[in-house]
């Protein structure tokens, strides 16, 4: 397979690469990731090919592509994940691959002190050809005896940004995660004090069960404010949105 994978810009966790990280201040230092609880990995990558090679990565069950823990690169797993990830085409040169699992069961084969590595293997018959399998590897990780003095960063966005993608094309066959879209849908109002605006189905396809709404409020100069209304809704899954502008006002509210 011609393919390739692709890490998102700003992520910790890095497939396929071989050089050390680079740090402003001490240069290349070859380090481990701090692992504390299975809870603390969560990343996202691309696979990127030919449209062959994306077209039999686009399967029913996704079995062409499997996670696991080794010691080393390219060597025996030491735990082989049954989950697997999230799955988004993105075009017909690549799919987006989410792993939401963290890393269960990672405290029975990796002991503390001890440095592993994540292993992503790619396997498929483009075109109907005979199998062929790529293996990519992570940076290093080290499991930790306590969570004293580190920290967890989660991190998200309304929309594409800083190299991670948050907004998927379409969903691939088998997937339950609905087709999120990054289009908004944006509602105007004029002279209200309150406003309910219909959810339906058609938006909970695009946007999920719980969207972001943004409520933008006309001033007196014309201006358009966000002035932190928080929307409310009905019930669960909601099927009505709705704002109280604290007085009559004018502006468009943003659903994403």
């Amino acid at each position: 397979m011609a393919i390739s994978i692709i890490s998102p810009a700003n992520s910790f966790i890095r497939f396929d690469e071989t050089a050390d990280p680079a740090l402003c201040i001490w240069g290349n230092v070859n380090f481990c990731l701090p692992v504390y609880d299975a809870e603390d990995v969560y990343f996202q990558f691309v696979i990127e090919g030919t449209e062959g090679d994306i077209d039999s990565l686009c399967t029913q069950t996704g079995d062409e592509v499997n996670v696991a823990l080794v010691n080393e690169c390219n060597g025996a797993a030491i735990l082989t994940f049954s989950e697997k990830p999230d799955r988004f085409r993105l075009s017909t040169t690549q799919v987006l691959y989410n792993w939401t699992h963290g890393l269960p069961g990672f405290t029975s084969v990796v002991s503390i002190a001890e440095c592993f590595k994540i292993q992503v293997t790619v396997a498929a018959t483009p075109y109907g050809y005979p199998i062929e399998t790529d293996v990519y590897c992570s940076n290093c990780f080290e499991r930790i005896a306590s969570d004293c003095f580190t920290s967890v960063i989660e991190y998200g966005n309304d929309e594409d940004a800083f190299g991670f993608k948050y907004c998927y094309g379409g969903d691939l066959p088998g997937e339950t995660t609905p087709t999120l879209d990054c289009s908004p849908t944006i509602v105007t109002f004029v002279g209200v004090a309150t406003l309910a605006i219909p959810y339906t189905a058609l938006l909970q396809d695009k946007y999920g069960v719980f969207p972001t709404v943004q409520v933008w409020v006309y001033d007196g100069t014309g201006q358009l404010l966000n002035m932190g209304i928080t929307a409310a809704f009905d019930t669960y899954p909601p099927t009505m949105i709705n704002l109280d502008f604290g007085g009559v006002a004018s502006g468009i509210v943003v659903i994403r």
